[in-house]
């Protein structure tokens, strides 16, 4: 004879194991959520073209420092639910697609006129 969870509730007998999903953690996150945060956290920063030229044209020089937290400002944007940002640092502005983790364009604070489009958020850093 073989005894199983519907064979022990026939006879009046319940369940007190509490049964959870095997994919999801104890914070209600289920394991895809867990890797794509992670696979987002180690994504390295991408340049488009446009804002390689744009560095090289300008002479702006990225340090390690500022590229860390250039990272910890995406993060935080992606937090937010922010798409398309402008990122402010130092005297750099950057254009940045947030979710696929890719500077856009960049330029210095010399031309005093400029309008930033299609973006949703900005990162004051």
């Amino acid at each position: 004879m073989r005894i199983n969870q519907q064979s022990l509730s026939r006879i009046g007998v319940k369940n007190t194991r509490k049964e959870t999903p095997s994919n999801v953690n104890h914070q209600g996150q289920s394991f895809k959520q867990i890797l794509d945060a992670q696979q987002k956290r180690s994504e390295p920063l991408k340049f488009s073209k446009h804002a390689v030229m744009r560095l090289k044209q300008k002479d702006i020089q990225l340090t390690k420092a500022q590229m860390t937290k250039l990272t910890e400002g995406i993060e935080q944007a992606d937090q937010k639910g922010i798409n398309e940002s402008l990122v402010l640092m130092d005297d750099v502005a950057l254009v940045v697609n947030v979710k696929n983790k890719t500077i856009v364009t960049a330029m210095d604070k010399t031309n005093s006129a400029q309008i930033f489009t299609n973006i949703d958020g900005a990162v004051l850093l």
